[in-house]
């Protein structure tokens, strides 16, 4: 509809929650992280439920395969259903992991003013990260 009317679109893929707009994660996302908390869960034991963290772009926690896997394969899929658009009706594709995203968070304060616990914190309370960490400190030799 939008091509047979001359319309010219920006696409933007988001690929978090945002609380302000009301966006929630899909059900699937959200169901396993309720299944798995540390994959939301910061250093204080809170679960942040608009992303998930850094530490699990690589670990198998979405039925088998990687957040970058995912990713990867929504972003095949998006190419090869619109690929007949892309460059006359789809001008321009945007991809967000932010501003809610897991780029974003803990570290990244609020625009309305508001405090989130842990901003300026390193993101390395989950499990996950934790192990990282460690793996990193006996690899170069610095425990600190």
């Amino acid at each position: 509809m939008a091509r047979d009317v001359g319309l010219k679109l920006h696409v933007s893929l988001c690929f978090h929650a945002a609380k302000q707009a009301k966006i929630e994660l899909p059900n699937w996302v959200s169901k396993i992280g309720e299944a798995q908390p540390n994959i939301f869960t910061d250093r204080s034991g809170r679960r942040y439920k608009e992303c998930m963290l850094l530490a699990v772009d690589d670990l198998h926690v979405l039925y088998g395969k990687t957040l970058v896997q995912v990713y990867q394969e929504f972003l095949e899929s998006f190419k090869s259903s619109f690929s007949n658009l892309m460059g006359s009706t789809i001008v321009d594709v945007s991809m967000s992991l932010g501003l809610d995203g897991e780029l974003g968070y803990p570290s990244w304060p609020s625009a309305g003013g508001g405090k989130i616990t842990g901003v300026g914190e390193f993101q390395s309370y989950d499990k996950n990260m934790l192990k990282y960490l460690q793996e990193h400190t006996q690899a170069t030799g610095n425990p600190f």
